[in-house]
């Protein structure tokens, strides 16, 4: 055995001292960046260009929507070489490649030092993989939810910023026109594009007014002085209002705060108040305040979950503060005596200084507001009327209109509120070893000892160090077995576990299939065995299947894909199949489905169950639609909502998932789903513009398109279909990436029509997180977009 270990006995370098254990110290990736790749241009044009120059590289790297990408060489030698080649060769339009070396990535830079002057700390496992592990799961819940609010908000303003620029290309556009037709004015240019871009109403900032008066609930929309105030809900015991963060948060008289659902039309408890009675509301920089019956102004701190909070003083002797709210840099009040305002420095929220306000006057105010650069107050006037009055900062009376609804109120606010209705976050069913599959690297730990495990840190954070699975709370237990048998392994076999800083060694990956429900349990082990003669390596293999099948009977299937690469094998890489059966089954809200090594499926079954049960209801697929399941993996949102629907048309890219789809839709005797072996952006524009074909094709009238995309969302040409195909009124869109791909795709689905994207525009209409993963950041989110 010795013979063939003759490659992996070279010594490793002596790590910097100035590097922790299990840091990267270089970058050893050798890229070129091609500076002028092409927004939208694929990975594949290029590789056929240098193919026809017969120029040799490792590999090519490209994102979706990124100007640049980078060709990848096996040495910096190699890749030193290509610079003087590389600029020579055509690209597009005449162009030449725009060629330079990529600079080493700063976060692969050695760890810099603290205090004391040793290497930062790493990670322990668990903290690299549940870093909330020691966080109450109420607590977890509420955070996800709040991050999810904040994604709508997002999707508001990149949306509305699309819809801007576009307004002043076309004002750009008029200028360039006007020059060249020699005309006084834009509006004059003939022939010209509109100069006004609609925004849609759902992007319109305006909002409402609202009041409380005799525990009811009143609106009157601000696009208009002249709106009616319409009753929508009732109100009782709530004093006062404030619009914090995207809710409508109330008080009530015994000092707790509730928030205003606006899809149920009910209040839910936030938290408890400060401990004297609160007379108004305001909200500073994510930061709830309450002027107390005491002259003070406190801030609400959240000390974890939202209803555990203290109460810090900003400000105090103010006398009776009747109203208060934040406007134009300054927070200011209307008190007994007389208007303050106090500047909001970066201090401001730790303590206030107020100051008086002359340039505004006017007393017996009962309720203070900000909207469109105008402060607005209600105001009791000489004959009692109660009036809405808008003054700008000067103090100069804009508007004043009469409150023809009543004489008294409690409560004053002006609110926007979310683009549109999310329910709250839906918990996991289940908190501790809810994964269904795992990928366990091979590796050493900060001891340099082989192990298999999870990488204490992320790759791209410079950190290659491994860590035992032992305590990852989100891993099953029949997992962890199943590690310490390799673990066990390994410390008996001649061969190494891979090293990805030389490159070198053996073993690499350990990806372990759990279904609890059927105990059935699929083994795929990555490695490298290129410098191991082949009769070896049969033997290795055979005593490697030997030991874990007969100490874990619940195995049922095992396979084993070589792989030399560097990066992550592409999804069709070859595996083969080693042991017991091909497939293992899983069972999901009462169906059967059939789950191949390479196959995608939701990592949490009982999250999964929650999550299809939600996109079934919003898809309200009948028996006139047709759906398209986009990225299907291996049909299972499809075959949950086939029963519903007329007929299910599934695309994916993997053949493993579209093969076990068709399988799967067997299994559970459904014949209206079919399944399509194709990139989306491949297909799509093409299978939506094509008529219902089959049994019952004349009775569709509608198609909704339910779309579950991996991290970097959908492909560009996928939106641009969506867009562009009038019969898609619906689109269900399930993401695991909602702070970054969900933005960046509503924005496309939603921003106005270019030249590239055509369609009327989507607006979303419901929205509904799902937590997925406990003791982590992560949750999914759906969000249910219909035309405008």
């Amino acid at each position: 055995m010795g013979g063939q270990r003759k490659q992996y006995g070279k010594k490793r370098k002596a790590a910097d001292s100035d590097v922790a254990p299990g840091h990267l110290t270089k970058n050893d990736e050798c890229k070129i960046i091609v500076l002028n790749f092409g927004q939208w241009s694929e990975k594949e044009e290029l590789a056929k260009v240098l193919e026809a120059h017969n120029h040799s590289y490792k590999a090519i790297q490209k994102l979706n929507k990124l100007s640049f990408g980078f060709v990848i060489y096996e040495s910096k030698e190699e890749r030193d070489a290509a610079l003087e080649v590389l600029d020579k060769i055509d690209w597009k339009n005449g162009e030449k490649l725009e060629v330079k070396a990529a600079l080493p990535k700063k976060s692969l830079k050695p760890i810099e030092k603290d205090d004391t002057g040793e290497p930062g700390q790493l990670k322990t496992v668990i903290e690299a993989v549940t870093p909330w592990h020691h966080v109450e799961y109420a607590e977890q819940l509420e955070r996800k939810e709040d991050a999810m609010k904040k994604v709508l908000v997002k999707i508001v303003r990149q949306t509305r910023k699309e819809f801007a620029d576009k307004q002043k290309r076309v004002i750009d556009e008029r200028k360039r026109m006007r020059k060249q037709q020699k005309v006084e004015t834009i509006y004059d240019v003939v022939g010209g594009p509109p100069l006004e871009i609609a925004v849609p109403e759902w992007l319109d900032a305006t909002g409402s007014l609202y009041i409380v008066s005799q525990d009811k609930l009143f609106q009157q929309v601000l696009s208009s002085n002249e709106a009616p105030w319409v009753e929508i809900a009732t109100a009782e015991g709530i004093t006062d209002l404030v619009s914090f963060t995207s809710e409508l948060v109330g008080v009530h008289k015994d000092g707790s705060l509730f928030t205003y659902q606006k899809h149920t039309k009910k209040w839910s408890y936030l938290s408890n108040g400060p401990t004297s009675s609160v007379t108004a509301l305001a909200s500073l920089r994510g930061h709830l305040l309450c002027a107390t019956t005491s002259g003070e102004v406190v801030r609400r701190v959240v000390k974890g979950r939202r209803d555990v909070i203290e109460w810090v003083k900003l400000a105090s002797d103010l006398g009776s503060v009747t109203a208060m709210t934040v406007h134009q840099g300054f927070l200011y009040i209307a008190t007994s005596n007389g208007w303050q305002k106090a500047p909001l420095g970066p201090e401001a929220t730790t303590i206030l200084e107020f100051g008086p306000c002359p340039e505004i006057s006017a007393a017996n105010v009962f309720g203070l507001t900000s909207h469109d650069a105008k402060l607005i107050f209600v105001q009791k006037q000489d004959n009692d009327d109660l009036h809405v009055v808008h003054v700008e900062t000067n103090g100069k009376l804009v508007s004043s209109t009469k409150i023809d609804i009543t004489n008294t109120i409690s409560g004053f606010a002006s609110h926007k509120g979310l683009c549109c209705p999310m329910e709250p976050i839906a918990p996991s069913p289940i908190l501790e070893g809810y994964r269904n599959k795992c990928e366990f690297t091979f590796g050493y730990d900060i001891n340099k000892k082989p192990v298999v495990g999870f990488r204490i840190g992320m790759y791209k954070e410079g950190v290659v160090a491994v860590g035992s699975a032992d305590k990852c709370i989100n891993v099953p237990q029949v997992m962890k077995d199943i590690c310490r048998t390799f673990q066990a392994y390994l410390e008996s076999s001649p061969l190494p576990v891979y090293d990805v800083m030389t490159h070198e060694g053996v073993w690499r990956l350990l990806t372990i299939r759990l279904s609890e429900r059927t105990k059935q349990i699929m083994l795929m082990i990555q490695a490298n065995p290129s410098n191991i003669e082949a009769d070896v390596w049969t033997a290795e293999k055979a005593k490697l299947i030997s030991t874990l099948t007969q100490t874990h009977p619940a195995i049922t299937s095992m396979y084993m894909q070589e792989y030399i690469g560097v990066s992550a094998p592409s999804e069709d890489h070859p595996i083969e199949h080693v042991f017991g059966a091909t497939t293992i089954e899983e069972e999901l809200l009462g169906l059967k489905f059939r789950i191949s090594a390479q196959a995608f499926f939701q990592v949490n079954t009982p999250g999964a169950e929650v999550l299809y049960s939600l996109v079934k209801r919003f898809a309200a697929a009948g028996d006139s639609t047709q759906v398209y399941d986009v990225c299907c993996g291996t049909g299972t949102i499809g075959i949950c909502v086939a029963s519903d629907a007329r007929n299910v048309i599934g695309v994916e890219l993997c053949k493993a998932a579209t093969d076990d789809a068709a399988v799967n839709a067997e299994l559970n005797n459904i014949s209206n789903i079919t399944f399509i072996n194709s990139k989306a952006e491949d297909v799509m524009k093409d299978l939506l513009r094509k008529k219902p074909e089959g049994e019952g094709a004349e009775f569709v009238r509608e198609a909704v398109a339910i779309v579950d995309p991996p991290r970097a969302g959908l492909h560009t040409k996928v939106l641009r279909s969506l867009r562009d195909t009038r019969p898609v009124k619906r689109i269900v869109y399930v993401s695991c990436n909602p702070t970054v791909s969900l933005i960046n795709d509503a924005t496309t689905l939603c921003g106005p029509c270019t030249s590239n994207l055509r369609g009327e525009p989507f607006k979303p209409v419901f929205a509904a997180p799902v937590d997925m993963f406990p003791h982590t950041e992560h949750c999914e989110m759906i969000i249910v977009f219909e035309r405008v």
